[in-house]
């Protein structure tokens, strides 16, 4: 991993509509980021890295704009495969980046074809609120998906172990997806509706 520091252009549909900033603290790195709010879909953060895309977080709406700060710790980075930055996108998923069916059309003109589910490693980067993102750092085998400005969190529900002590819990519906059972939550601006 070289030396990541600085401001990278962030691009939506080949437009630059902002920046991102890479600082150290201590040991702990942070990617702060603003920008212009483009689109009402759920967007998400990436850097591109030899041409391969690393999600940092989700963009909160703040007034006018979209905004992010994360901190990450050395392994953390490592972990997460983030090398070289080239520059940053905007995107609601990876699959965005690389499908040029749909590359520079935002993705909420989009109603041709329903959202897929699809595992969601750090399920806690959705939520704009600290108390809630500290108590689902816990989840395992979380799926998300996206319609439009909506976002859906399925926690698996495992009849082996506990339900992770999230104070969500309530907020959620029982729901079978591909045969097994999952808490669903939905989600806009980080927030449940």
């Amino acid at each position: 991993m070289g030396d990541i520091l600085g401001k990278y252009p962030v691009l939506y549909m080949d437009r630059q509509i902002g920046t991102l900033s890479v600082e150290r603290k201590g040991l702990m790195t942070i990617f702060s980021c603003i920008c212009s709010m483009v689109s009402s879909s759920v967007l998400r953060l990436y850097c591109v890295c030899d041409g391969s895309p690393v999600m940092i977080g989700v963009m909160l709406p703040c007034s006018k704009n979209l905004t992010l700060s994360k901190t990450f710790s050395k392994n953390d980075l490592q972990r997460m495969g983030l090398g070289n930055i080239d520059y940053a996108v905007l995107a609601p998923n990876p699959d965005f980046l690389s499908d040029s069916s749909t590359k520079g059309k935002d993705p909420s003109d989009d109603n041709s074809s329903p959202a897929t589910w699809a595992p969601e490693p750090q399920p806690w980067r959705l939520f704009a609120d600290e108390d809630i993102i500290a108590s689902c750092k816990q989840i395992k085998g979380a799926l998300t998906k996206f319609e439009k400005d909506t976002a859906y969190l399925a926690v698996p529900i495992n009849t082996k172990e506990p339900f992770p002590p999230m104070p969500i819990f309530c907020f959620g519906t029982l729901e079978k997806i591909n045969g097994s059972d999952y808490i669903v939550f939905t989600m806009k601006d980080g927030k449940f509706i």
